[in-house]
């Protein structure tokens, strides 16, 4: 664990911070988790939060879209993810498949 972590009072509560995090936002899992108000990388979470609430472009907003249940059974039956019909690449493991 590196500096400030190492010494900090509060590792026994939130045990240096979330490790994942720390790896999106500075690229780096070993650095002080840049949420904490001691990590040397805390400006990254500020910049990211001042660009969060103050977007330079316009945000656009999806509405949530609930499916009934012949839409799953659509979806099971190939839907989108059914494999177009086409003559396969390997004949030798079609043929073999056909048996």
């Amino acid at each position: 664990m590196q500096e400030p972590c190492r010494s900090c009072p509060e590792k026994t509560k939130d045990f240096g911070g979330c490790r994942c995090q720390t790896y999106m936002l500075t690229g780096d899992a070993t650095n002080a988790d840049p949420v904490c108000d001691l990590s040397p990388k805390h400006h990254v979470i500020t910049e990211v939060i001042d660009k969060a609430q103050n977007p330079s472009q316009p945000v656009t907003v999806h509405p949530i879209v609930f499916r009934d249940d012949n839409w799953y059974d659509w979806a099971r039956a190939g839907g989108f993810f059914s494999r177009p019909s086409r003559p396969s690449r390997y004949p030798a493991r079609s043929a073999a498949a056909a048996r």
